[in-house]
């Protein structure tokens, strides 16, 4: 299940999020934080650290409705959020992947796409319960670019894996880094009971079925 969210498409949005001038304002996470809603800031890696307006931006987790469908299967109840201004364009071929991040030998794919002339990127990423119990795990979340040869890497990776009886969705890091935020400022304890409580709940659902 964790590497079909591979195909999650990371939508680039339009309109300039710099003021005028090209001030270079960065992502204001204070709208999310003060609602109570768990909010990672994302901060420039690597070489975007060194720009002249550096990316920046922000990611959040909240619940949604749970539902299930005609199979008895659960739907995503829960939403990865990130937004990005003063990212790089992307290239013929480049694409950026978002990323749960432990290591350069254990981290997990979340979403692909590539970003648009304006340098702004918006997109979704749904998460089932079992998979944000696993957040805790990984210590960062990572926004990397990524050339069309890493990207497939990646996807032969996973594919490989879904062959396998053992399927984690952990594979090796590729890309650029640009955009880096820890893990630990989303204050997951609330979440995590929730995402607890729907999981044990699924588990028994799954064995009555």
């Amino acid at each position: 299940a964790l590497a079909l969210l591979i195909v999650v498409v990371v939508v680039a949005t339009s309109g300039g999020s710099s003021g005028d001038g090209g001030d270079c304002q960065g992502v204001d996470t204070s709208t999310a934080q003060q609602a109570g809603v768990p909010t990672i800031k994302l901060a420039a890696a690597g070489a975007a650290a060194d720009a002249d307006c550096p990316p920046s931006g922000q990611v959040t987790l909240g619940a949604t409705q749970q539902a299930r469908n005609s199979e008895n299967q659960t739907t995503p109840t829960f939403a990865l959020q990130a937004n990005a201004v003063h990212v790089p364009p992307s290239a013929d071929g480049e694409r950026y992947l978002l990323w749960l991040y432990k290591s350069d030998t254990q981290s997990l794919p979340l979403g692909q796409e590539t970003v648009d002339d304006s340098g702004n990127l918006t997109g979704g990423v749904p998460l089932i319960a079992q998979q944000v119990l696993l957040l805790p795990a990984f210590d960062s979340i990572r926004i990397s670019k990524v050339s069309a040869p890493e990207a497939q890497q990646v996807q032969q990776s996973l594919q490989q894996q879904q062959q396998g009886k053992n399927a984690t969705g952990v594979v090796q890091f590729v890309g650029q880094p640009v955009l880096e935020g820890s893990i630990a400022e989303l204050g997951l304890d609330q979440l995590l009971q929730q995402a607890q409580q729907q999981a044990q709940g699924n588990q028994g659902a799954d064995k009555k079925g």
